[in-house]
């Protein structure tokens, strides 16, 4: 059965419906963009793989609360998304103290309401509208299918979810302590990010 496409009017009604149904845009979300955490968190920025996704996930986090506050304006809301992890990235940066010769970009904050054009300069410098760049980011789209439905769910959970690792052991019998959910949690970053290389890698072959 083919998987339901969603616009992004439709996403953005169902974040602004709240509960269950902003839970779900946001898993729709993560799924349709996981790709980015891999071109632009990881790759470009060079975040490390035990931040990187909450990195992404923070960007996640900070669309939908732009879209609950009415900050989001008409316009692509991939682009949007691209601009607010694009400033998420360069916070952990700044906040790691990174020297500024190795963030290579400019590094003044993007207002938070980027006109479409701004979107468009974004979108078309980062993403590219290649049939390579289309291939590589259907691949990184599985890499999220790939993954147990466990390791998503603690992954939602934790970072779109907010649970903290003691909540996390409560909500799941074979986490028996915060400690393990943190462990936990890990492992299931490093699944992921093993699953995108296989793809990155067959895809080369």
């Amino acid at each position: 059965m083919p998987k339901q496409e969603y616009t992004d009017k439709e996403l953005v009604d169902m974040i602004l419906q709240g509960g269950r149904e902003q839970e779900k845009a946001l898993y729709i979300l993560q799924e349709q963009y996981i790709n980015l955490h891999f071109i632009v968190v990881r790759r470009k920025y060079r975040i490390p793989d035990y931040d990187s996704m909450s990195v992404f996930n923070d960007a996640l986090i900070a669309l939908s609360d732009a879209i609950s506050k009415k900050q989001y304006r008409e316009g692509s809301l991939k682009s949007y998304f691209q601009t607010i992890l694009k400033n998420k990235c360069l916070d952990y940066l700044r906040k790691r103290r990174r020297s500024t010769d190795e963030i290579k970009e400019d590094t003044s904050i993007i207002d938070e309401k980027p006109n479409p054009e701004e979107q468009l300069i974004w979108k078309e410098e980062q993403v590219g509208r290649s049939e390579e760049e289309e291939k590589k980011r259907q691949l990184l789209a599985e890499a999220m299918l790939k993954l147990s439905q466990k390791c998503r769910n603690i992954l939602i959970d934790k970072y779109l979810h907010g649970l903290k690792p003691r909540q996390i052991a409560a909500k799941y019998e074979d986490i028996k302590n915060a400690a393990t959910a943190r462990s936990t949690l890990y492992e299931c970053f490093k699944k992921l990010l093993k699953i995108i290389d296989d793809l990155m890698d067959s895809q080369a072959d």
